[in-house]
């Protein structure tokens, strides 16, 4: 399992709920040309937790994607494994509304309340842990509310303004 789940874990993206030297061990089978690793799986609608075997047999190219794979400092410090950084950007209220949209989904939903509780807390994990890995992307997706991308790349990355993911911001919005 590559989850930890305990007291303390404040999100899905609290670094806490991962087991990285699990995570490490692929990146570093891979890099050593190995031809298949196992992965573990989430569901994030059930939390059902599982594992796959991917072959690794004639790839030419291998992405690997998650809020941590641009990291630069422990426990994530993947940027050494990467030959090319993509980094994926949505707008705050976006990402509020795919994640509304999902927890409707579910058969036991969250309040409103608690919801926004639970995306604060995300937001939290992601600006300290993920947001400052931006910086290491060679290409910035950013995706709009239709799921349409957009691509910059080179001196263009630097030029994106920041998006705005302030206290304040997140307090306007609500569900």
């Amino acid at each position: 399992m590559n989850l930890f789940f305990g007291n303390g874990i404040t999100s899905e993206l609290d670094p806490r709920r991962i087991q990285w030297h699990k995570i490490h061990d692929n990146l570093t089978t891979v890099r050593k040309g190995e031809k298949a690793i196992t992965k573990p799986t989430i569901n994030q609608l059930t939390k059902e937790i599982g594992q796959e075997t991917i072959s690794l047999e004639g790839l030419d190219c291998i992405f690997f994607e998650g809020s941590y794979t641009l990291g630069d400092f422990p426990p994530m410090d993947f940027l050494h494994y990467t030959d090319l950084g993509i980094y994926l950007e949505a707008s705050l209220e976006n990402i509020f509304s795919w994640k509304w949209a999902r927890e409707m989904k579910k058969s036991s939903q969250r309040t409103p309340e608690s919801f926004y509780k639970h995306m604060m807390e995300i937001m939290n994990d992601f600006g300290f842990h993920v947001y400052p890995t931006r910086k290491n992307a060679n290409y910035i997706i950013q995706i709009d509310f239709l799921h349409r991308y957009q691509v910059t790349d080179g001196e263009g990355v630097k030029n994106i303004p920041e998006p705005d993911f302030t206290i304040f911001r997140l307090k306007s919005l609500s569900y």
